[in-house]
């Protein structure tokens, strides 16, 4: 397969991913590789069980890969210690989720400077850096609001400041229109477009045809195997 020209912040070569139990062995991903440059777009989409979840997931530092290599801006992950992944992931990887993930116990800006917390940032950096990563999401003014007094548009955009809030080397957003009426779900794509054009580089699993369309390419699985790569600009091109 032809691998972009942009230096590469992932790069998966031949990963697969099987899951046992004591009657079924079940394969997720069957020899899975491609790339994703430094400030590329790209969307990973296919059918209900077809390992796209798997795949973020390992992507994301949340799984490994039963064999094959993963490499994260030039890093072999599999020769990393638990908790050198568990720092890579909250220092270099910004989360987008379905389900929103926040905590209702926390302000909307107390929510964007958690993972910062992690970091060794001081309050008042963290807080910096939590209020401007939400007015870019166009939400200064619920930086003292709760959870539940949002609504589904607007906490997801709070997810997304949380996510960019670290100034991450990546973004992997996990269907992040799912919970979202179609207006929310378009304003949500406009939002990560936007975070595209001023070089942020994006990782999005999606089932939606139409939205994997917004990124540069779409990697297309079926059944836990790369069948086919599409470039916005270019024809089908098979895996």
């Amino acid at each position: 397969m032809d691998f972009p020209e942009r230096a590469p912040v992932i790069r998966v070569e031949s990963i697969s991913k099987t899951y046992l139990t004591a009657e079924l062995e079940t394969r997720a991903l069957v020899d899975v590789s491609f790339e994703i440059a430094r400030g590329e777009y790209v969307a990973i989409s296919g059918p209900s069980g077809c390992g796209k979840t798997t795949l973020l997931s390992i992507l994301g530092l949340l799984d490994v890969a039963t064999t094959g290599r993963y490499s994260l801006d030039g890093r072999d992950i599999a020769e990393l210690s638990g908790g050198k992944r568990a720092r890579i992931r909250n220092s270099q990887i910004g989360f987008i989720f379905q389900a929103f993930n926040l905590l209702g116990d926390l302000t909307v800006w107390e929510n964007v400077a958690l993972p910062l917390s992690y970091r060794g940032l001081d309050p008042r950096h963290r807080r910096i850096c939590a209020l401007n990563a939400l007015e870019r999401m166009g939400m200064a003014h619920r930086v003292d609001h709760y959870p539940p007094q949002l609504s589904g548009g607007q906490q997801q955009r709070v997810a997304v400041a949380r996510a960019i809030a670290g100034e991450p080397l990546i973004i992997l957003a996990d269907e992040p229109t799912g919970n979202l009426d179609s207006d929310n779900g378009d304003q949500v794509m406009e939002l990560l477009a936007e975070l595209h054009r001023t070089g942020s580089t994006i990782c999005m699993v999606t089932h939606d045809p139409r939205h994997a369309r917004d990124a540069e390419r779409t990697i297309n699985l079926l059944d836990g195997t790369v069948v086919a790569i599409e470039s916005r600009d270019a024809t089908l091109q098979p895996a």
